[in-house]
Parts: C-alpha cells; sequence; structure tokens
C-alpha cells in the first residue's frame, strides 16, 4: 500500500531534519573477523556498543556529491586518496531533501515499473522525481500504452554507492521500540565496526537465483552499522550498508588445495606488484581483556585493476606477504573512478588444525549489486528504453528497442525538465545503443541540441539510459514537493 501524502510529507521532512544526538563517539573494541558475534543486551546495545557508531551529518545533496568528487579527483596518489577517503567518513554523510520515488503516492507513478525490490536505491530530488512522472504523462498522450521501468537513482541518504554494498534507513517507531533498536541489540564489534552477521541459504534469496546451484549454498549476511541519530521523540535512526557474500564449491568439501594456492599466488602479486595503501593496527579484545590486535592491510595494483585486503595477527611485509598468521584475505577488482568499492570480491576464511600451522580455507563471492561512480546525490537515474510491447526492459536487446519512441521521450524530458526548473545534462546511452540512433533517425535530428550536447556514449548503458539532470534549486525542489504531496494541482 502507498503511504498517504501526509505520511510522505512526514517522511521527507525527517530527511530535512538534522536531530541531535545524545551519544559520544568512542573507539570501538573488535573481535575476530571470524567469529560470529554474540546478540548484546539491550544496555549495552542502544546506550554502551551503540556509542561506537557515528553520527550521521546532514548536508545538501550538493555538498555530499562533492565531497565524494573531491575524493575522486586525488586519483594521482593512492595513498593520500585512501587516507583522506577514511577521514573523510563519507558513509556518515546523508543528503536532506530527497523523496523515494518508490514510495509516492500510486496515482503519481501507476506507469512506472521497479527493476528490482532488493536494492531500495529509489531515492531522488523532488524536482527530478516530478519531471519523470510528467515527463511520462506527455508521452503517454501520443504513445498511450508506453510506461518505463526505474532502476538506480539513489540509495536512501544518498553518497557513495558502492560494488555489492546495499544501504538501509532503519527507524524505530517509539523510543526503544523498532527496527533500528532490534539490529541495535544483535550487533557486536567487528574489525572496528559494529555490525551483525547473520546466515542464509540461498533459497532465501529467490531474486539472486541465478547465482546459485543448490537452494542450500549458505550465504554469510554482514551488516554495518554506518550511522546513527535520534530524532525529536527520541527514536533511533540507524543508517545500515549489508553486503551477502556466498559460499563457493560444494556443500561440506573443502577448497581444493589448487585453487588455495592460486589465491595465494594472487596475493603475492598484488602485493609485489601493487601500492599498500592502507595499514590499520585495529583491537579485537573487550575492554578489560589482555589486548589483542589484527592487522588490516589493503594493497591497490592499478595496472592490474585489482585489489587486496588482508587481516593478519601480525603486520605482513610490504612486497612479500607470509601465509602464517593470515586470517582472512579479500580480492577484487579495482576501479579508478570507484574509489573504496570493491567489485567482484571474493573472501577467504582461514580455520587451522590444532597445531595451528596449516589453514584450511573456505571462499565466498559477494552477490553483485552494482557501484556507480555517480548516482550519489539524487539527480541520477537510470530510466528502461521505450520497447516495443513495454517487454524486456533492462534486458539488453536491439531488436525490441523503439528508437522513435524514446527519442520523443528523450525529447519531452528536456523540455519537461526545463519547465520543472531541473535542466536536463546528459542522457548517457551505449556506444552500440547510440548507433540505431544514428541509423533509425532523420539527419535533423542529430543536429540538435539534445543530440550534440545532452547524448553522451558512455559504457555499461545498453539495457538503460542514465538520465543526469543539472542541480535542482531549492525553491524548484520546494515546488515539486507540493505537487508530489498533492498540496497543489495535479
Amino acid at each position: 500500500m502507498s503511504p498517504r501524502p501526509a505520511q510522505l510529507l512526514t517522511l521527507y521532512f525527517l530527511l530535512c531534519a538534522a536531530p541531535a544526538l545524545h551519544a559520544q563517539v568512542t573507539l570501538p573494541a573488535s573481535v575476530t573477523p571470524a567469529s560470529m558475534p554474540a546478540a548484546v543486551t539491550p544496555e549495552q546495545g542502544t546506550t554502551g556498543l551503540l556509542q561506537t557508531v557515528p553520527r550521521l551529518v546532514w548536508r545538501r545533496p550538493d555538498e555530499v556529491e562533492g565531497a565524494f568528487a573531491r575524493i575522486k579527483a586525488l586519483d594521482g596518489d593512492l595513498r593520500f586518496q585512501a587516507a583522506e577517503h577514511d577521514r573523510a567518513r563519507l558513509d556518515r554523510l546523508v543528503c536532506r531533501g530527497l523523496v523515494d520515488f518508490r514510495a509516492l503516492p500510486a496515482e503519481k507513478t501507476a506507469e512506472f515499473a521497479f527493476r528490482d525490490h532488493v536494492r531500495g536505491r529509489s531515492w531522488m530530488r523532488p524536482a527530478v522525481a516530478l519531471t519523470l512522472i510528467r515527463a511520462l504523462a506527455e508521452l503517454r498522450k501520443e504513445i498511450p500504452t508506453a510506461t518505463m521501468t526505474i532502476g538506480d537513482a539513489t540509495q536512501p541518504g544518498c553518497g557513495q554507492v558502492r560494488h555489492s554494498v546495499l544501504v538501509r534507513w532503519l527507524e524505530d517507531t517509539a523510543p526503544g521500540v523498532g527496527p533500528a533498536t532490534a539490529m541495535a541489540n544483535k550487533a557486536a564489534p567487528l574489525l572496528g565496526v559494529l555490525a551483525v552477521v547473520a546466515w542464509q541459504a540461498a533459497r532465501d534469496l529467490p531474486e539472486y537465483a541465478a547465482y546459485f546451484t543448490s537452494p542450500d549454498t549458505p550465504v554469510r549476511v554482514e551488516t554495518q552499522l554506518v550511522g546513527q541519530d535520534v530524532t525529536d521523540d527520541g527514536r533511533l535512526i540507524l543508517r545500515t550498508a549489508t553486503r551477502r557474500f556466498r559460499r563457493l564449491g560444494d556443500l561440506g568439501v573443502p577448497v581444493p588445495e589448487s585453487e588455495t594456492k592460486a589465491m595465494w599466488r594472487d596475493v603475492k602479486a598484488i602485493a609485489r606488484d601493487g601500492e599498500l595503501v592502507r595499514v590499520r593496527k585495529i583491537r579485537v579484545s573487550a575492554r578489560g581483556e589482555q589486548a589483542s590486535f589484527r592487522w588490516l592491510q589493503h594493497w591497490i595494483d592499478p595496472d592490474d585493476g585489482r585489489q587486496l585486503v588482508l587481516i593478519s595477527r601480525q603486520r605482513q611485509a610490504k612486497r612479500k606477504p607470509r601465509v602464517g598468521g593470515v586470517e582472512e584475505v579479500r580480492i577484487g577488482l579495482w576501479q579508478e573512478r570507484k574509489p573504496d568499492s570493491f567489485p567482484k570480491e571474493v573472501r577467504w576464511y582461514a580455520t587451522r588444525d590444532k597445531g595451528g600451522r596449516k589453514p584450511h580455507w573456505e571462499a565466498f563471492m559477494a552477490l553483485r549489486e552494482a557501484g556507480h561512480e555517480s548516482h550519489n546525490s539524487g539527480r541520477d537515474v537510470d530510466v528502461s528504453y521505450v520497447t516495443m510491447g513495454n517487454t524486456r526492459h533492462f534486458a539488453v536487446d536491439l531488436k525490441v528497442l523503439d528508437v522513435a519512441a524514446t527519442w520523443r521521450w528523450f525529447q519531452i524530458l528536456e523540455r519537461v525538465g526545463r519547465d520543472t526548473g531541473v535542466p536536463l545534462d546528459k542522457l548517457m546511452l551505449e556506444a552500440k545503443v547510440a548507433r540505431q540512433f544514428r541509423l533509425r533517425l532523420p539527419p535533423e535530428a542529430l543536429q540538435t541540441s539534445l543530440w550534440r550536447n545532452h547524448v553522451g556514449i558512455v559504457p555499461g548503458h545498453d539495457a538503460h539510459h542514465h538520465v543526469r539532470t543539472k542541480t535542482p534549486s531549492a525553491e524548484a525542489d520546494a515546488k515539486a514537493l507540493e505537487v508530489l504531496m498533492g498540496m497543489r494541482g495535479r
């Protein structure tokens, strides 16, 4: 059931607010990475360990976008970039004034579908949301059966959209009661952050069935508490980041030694040829216990496009890490314009025999969720192409692409955006899709300002186009919100 306008208006003003937090931030203790965190008592969760979770910092969307842009611009010095990324603590930055397109009144969005019901990346600036709604309404005057499908906009609270990470927004229904407090009371320290580690089976994730060969495949679900706040009436708000990892290999069968040797060859190659960008010493023993630490070291090899993280009992040599003492290995791709994102991450967890020498490894691969260079402030939206019979939205299928109707959509989008106060910036298309436009559109269309100044060729946009607007003004967003809430004409 879609929320009533009054409910959504309350949500909007909550996201515009910056309520005070009454907890002091301290440095957390941790447990070993392979440990399963035990549930903590409400006293520990809501007034103790929770104090280690940073306070959310509320900013305008353009300020959050600018913070990430400044980090990306430091790509000439990977070590300095990593240090600045850590110092900026981008996870705690959240945008004021976004609306959840999925939660808008149904009569406003009935002709839109959503590519998935998992990611929750359907948040955008009000003026952008209104532009999409009005543009499709205009298109349907000419093509009454046309529908569109929304993919990624931005995540709850906006900010950097990382590979394999799902950001969630949890809010209690009353002080001490609700999903945020429930999550806090399950959390325990894990390598310097507060987290909940749980296990699912593949059968619990039907939308990811293509990833699994067995419904019994275990999935490790790791949810970090990355930010918190408290409303004026004392209700806890949590921002969480969830990563899910499927076990590789057959159930009950150890990872073959040949694969572990190949993994370790990769470890040595990345450490030898890459740059060590992070070194952290993390306490993993509880307060009052004998101090125990783990070392987290992070290498990036930009030439090979890979990165490596080792969690070890001892600090590893910069160029020649050794298997002894290593408890966890993380290997993934590295992309220059997406710092601190970890595409196609594989994690290896070690257990050792009674002598503590020979490790036995289990391997897990992150379930894929797209990462983005943009989509961090609510002015970027992935939208399907207009297709024949509204079929195969977000599929790579040029046979059903309706070039004429999609071009008309682009024209209407440009005009409506301008009228709504949010001019079009870019429409991003894959090269092979743009080729179809060049072949099928009349020559005069290719000479327009729309084609020459706004259509751009960007890889990764063969199943959808990427709409980016200029940054809306505060006035444009305020007027758009009134319309969206039904407070002004329909």
